[in-house]
């Protein structure tokens, strides 16, 4: 099977919004991230990767960019994505 391709160019990541969907939404609070749950965020990210998940590639390559580039020491995300991380 040939590796999914997106011809679209990556946008600059904004590490002031949330780190899954690059937005500010007022009515849902943004939480600061924790070692634990980015390695689980990292661990799904590959996951779905080799799985070939083309719904959230877009967000799986922001994940790519993130881990390989010399990561800011505070990435936050949106409150409904910290029970992903804390199970």
């Amino acid at each position: 099977m040939y590796p999914v391709v997106s011809l679209k160019r990556p946008l600059p990541v904004d590490y002031s919004l949330c780190i899954f969907c690059q937005t500010h939404q007022a009515s849902v609070p943004l939480s600061q991230t924790t070692d634990h749950g980015l390695a689980i965020v990292r661990n799904a990210a590959d996951s779905r990767k080799k799985l070939r998940d083309t719904t959230n590639i877009d967000v799986i390559d922001r994940l790519e960019k993130v881990f390989r580039s010399d990561m800011p020491k505070t990435l936050v995300w949106h409150i409904l994505y910290e029970g992903l991380c804390n199970q």
